[in-house]
């Protein structure tokens, strides 16, 4: 697989011009880091009092099963959850005990009253990083840490879009990378998905910042 690639225009040049630059380059450090997928424990916690009672059928595997494998993980825990905080904050404790190196959360992320996810998020102890990210569609994904345990406050927008936040920060967290703050408000610039007829991601520039 290609990760980069670079060229010398015109064709060759002095080695006295071309030495200084790989040497600026190693003083700088790495140009980028490749870091393998090895947070493949993945737990799944859907609230919504509609899921819960069986009213509406929870859909969430079929969406994020898919996402998790491509990565080399499993989602070896799932927990239908209502809407009380203190239910979905034991529910998470209980994933990261039972050794998910990554745990999703689906629904609840809204601004209705009765959209609790976040609160039992944060009331499981974990430390909140981010609520809402300046990417479409994904405007309302939330990121939080339990440890090290990565969080991800999956949007709505996963049950109708290829593509959202969660695609964009899944396969980070999945490889144990630390994501930021500032890492999610630099998508601003290319955290846009243009909604292609024929969705080529991750093989577009949605996601890919400056």
């Amino acid at each position: 697989m290609t990760v980069s690639a670079t060229k010398i225009i015109p064709v060759a040049i002095e080695d006295s011009r071309f030495w200084p630059i790989v040497q600026e380059i190693k003083d700088r450090g790495p140009l980028l880091t490749l870091l393998p997928y090895s947070r493949n424990r993945v737990g799944v916690v859907v609230t919504g009092a509609e899921v819960f009672s069986g009213r509406i059928e929870d859909s969430s595997l079929d969406i994020l099963s898919p996402k998790v494998r491509a990565f080399g993980g499993e989602i070896v825990s799932h927990r239908i959850c209502p809407d009380r905080e203190e239910v979905i904050a034991e529910a998470i404790g209980a994933m990261a005990k039972q050794g998910c190196d990554v745990i999703i959360t689906t629904g609840g992320l809204s601004v209705d009253a009765d959209d609790v996810t976040l609160s039992g998020i944060v009331k499981s102890g974990a430390n909140l990083v981010s609520y809402g990210s300046p990417i479409l569609p994904g405007a309302m994904f939330a990121l939080a840490y339990l440890g090290d345990i990565p969080i991800l406050g999956a949007p709505a927008a996963i049950f109708y879009y290829k593509a959202t936040a969660l695609d964009i920060f899944l396969p980070r967290a999945m490889a144990g990378d630390t994501i930021t703050r500032d890492d999610i408000a630099s998508l601003g610039h290319g955290g846009l998905c243009l909604l292609c007829k024929v969705c080529t991601y991750p093989v577009c520039p949605f996601g890919k910042g400056e």
